[in-house]
């Protein structure tokens, strides 16, 4: 990020973008079906640098499924 921008806005951390797409990229972190995963930690691992995935299946809080586009989580979990 431009680095006047980020002095200018006082931002200790890195804008996250959000990428919406039927592949999975290559990541350093990527939720597990399996657990308990909730979006507020991946979105600070991509704020702090790392490149993070999450799926649908992968997205097991209620909330998060609804914060991250993948529909009514909490009829779905």
């Amino acid at each position: 990020m431009d680095k006047k921008l980020v002095e200018m806005l006082h931002l200790e951390l890195e804008p996250v973008g959000i990428f919406f797409g039927n592949t999975t990229a290559e990541c350093e972190l990527e939720a597990d079906p399996a657990k308990r995963n909730c979006v507020i930690p991946f979105v600070m691992a991509a704020a702090k640098g790392k490149i993070t995935s999450m799926d649908e299946a992968g997205c097991t809080c209620p909330g998060g499924a609804v914060g991250a586009c993948f529909g009514d989580g909490f009829t779905r979990l």
